[in-house]
């Protein structure tokens, strides 16, 4: 795994006002853009994006050949499913301080892919996490929070950038957001909900910043009409994204 030196991280998460750095990204410095996106991979299946909500709808059949998506501590659901090594991870590193079933859910894990994002000084320690939780990444790649926030302007019109102090979208749904960027032509998520509680830390009470915007973002893609489905009811409602039939009839035969 390489990693980016001190000074070349330090300009990832440097710059001046947030969306308009993000603008740029799409206008003037497009090159940079489409660079830094080129080093990720290509999505050709419909991807399946796993999130961290307590009592997840999982579709009522999953297809071998989906793309799998793990984010922050979802990894757990991928092995209660049965999937295999995830194709693709994304997370923070420094948010694994908030406690330590984030922790657990990591150990001794594997990814085909690890996108870490860079969202501020804070995020310096990835290389030390990995090894004290034995966890394998393939690959890895660094993400900027200009980059993350060109990907959500592009794809919804909304300029919600990470910057210190103002919450952004969850990883879970940049996420699904990056995968039809990366070309999937279906993505499903499963295990999302727009409740308080910061799952991965095992603390229901916590508030979770990124609710508004996650929701804003949710129902945007909504309106367009893009390819983004949802298993769980709750989620699907709050957010209008669409119900995927599969785990409708589940849900069905669960309340029988």
């Amino acid at each position: 795994m390489k990693f980016p030196d001190k000074r070349k991280r330090d300009r990832m998460v440097a710059g001046f006002a947030g969306p308009l750095r993000a603008r740029m990204l799409l206008t003037i410095r497009r090159k940079a853009y489409e660079s830094a996106l080129a080093a990720l991979p290509r999505i050709d299946r419909t991807a399946l994006v796993l999130g961290s909500a307590p009592s997840p709808t999982p579709p009522a059949e999953i297809d071998p050949n989906w793309f799998v998506i793990t984010v922050n501590a979802s990894h757990h659901l991928a092995r209660d499913l049965g999937l295999g090594v995830p194709d693709l991870t994304i997370f923070r590193d420094e948010m694994w301080s908030v406690g330590p079933v984030s922790h657990n859910a990591l150990i001794g894990g594997r990814t085909r892919f690890l996108i870490a994002n860079l969202a501020g000084n804070s995020d310096n320690q990835l290389e030390g996490l990995l090894t004290r939780l034995d966890f394998v990444a393939d690959r890895v790649q660094f993400v900027s929070r200009h980059i993350r926030g060109a990907v959500i302007l592009e794809m919804t019109g909304r300029p919600f950038v990470m910057l210190a102090g103002r919450h952004g979208i969850s990883n879970g749904v940049f996420a699904a957001l990056l995968a039809l960027k990366l070309g999937a032509p279906r993505v499903i998520m499963t295990g999302f909900s727009l409740s308080n509680g910061w799952y991965p830390s095992g603390n229901a009470e916590t508030t979770r910043g990124h609710i508004p915007k996650d929701r804003i973002v949710c129902r945007e893609m909504a309106r367009r009409g893009a390819p983004i489905f949802a298993t769980d009811p709750a989620f699907s409602e709050a957010t209008g994204l669409r119900l995927i039939e599969g785990a409708r009839r589940l849900r069905e035969e669960q309340a029988k």
